[in-house]
This record gives structure tokens, C-alpha cells and sequence, in this order.
């Protein structure tokens, strides 16, 4: 393909920059609304397929029993990271006020 006299490569699928993970970009493909949406089944149904088949039938999702897990995993062991930075930070705070107040 030619355009205003250079080559340009063909469009790919999908674009891979291996750094993305190290620098925190997130790497999903879906929009963060449907993220939401196929987590928010996956926590609220009995099976992972079950939150598959809810997410179709009702919210035209078409995310296969598989995604629905891994998504919903990888985002449980992101909050359960946030709430221990959280602990940590308050234990520090603690620790601050208690080495202040002579406790």
C-alpha cells in the first residue's frame, strides 16, 4: 500500500508491545463497561458458564465460560493486591500514632 509516496505496512488484528504488562497498560480487549459486566457475572453466578450464558441471553456478551474465569480471576487477585496495599498503609498509620502517643 502506497500513501503520499511511502510504504505503510497493512493494518494488523491486533497490536503486541511487550512492555505493556511491565508499565501497567491494560491489555484487555474489551471496553472496560463490558469488563465490568462479564466480572460482575462471574462473581453473581453459580459457574463460570452459567455467568457465559447469562451474559449472552441477557446483556448480548459473547464471552465463552473460559474468559468469563480468567477475567474474573485476574481482577479478584487485583482487589485482593489493593486491599493489601490498603492494610499495610493503615498499619503503618498505626504504628505512627501508637509510637507518638507513647503506647
Amino acid at each position: 500500500m502506497v500513501g503520499a509516496g511511502r510504504l505503510l505496512p497493512p493494518l494488523s488484528a491486533g497490536f503486541f508491545f511487550p512492555q505493556s504488562r511491565s508499565l501497567g497498560i491494560d491489555q484487555r480487549a474489551s471496553s472496560p463497561a463490558v469488563v465490568e459486566k462479564i466480572v460482575y457475572a462471574g462473581t453473581a453466578c453459580r459457574s463460570f458458564a452459567d455467568a457465559s450464558q447469562v451474559l449472552h441471553k441477557l446483556a448480548n456478551i459473547a464471552a465463552d465460560e473460559k474468559q468469563v474465569e480468567r477475567l474474573t480471576r485476574a481482577l479478584g487477585e487485583e482487589r485482593v493486591q489493593e486491599r493489601a496495599a490498603e492494610v499495610r498503609a493503615r498499619e503503618k498509620i498505626t504504628s505512627s500514632i501508637s509510637s507518638v502517643c507513647g503506647e
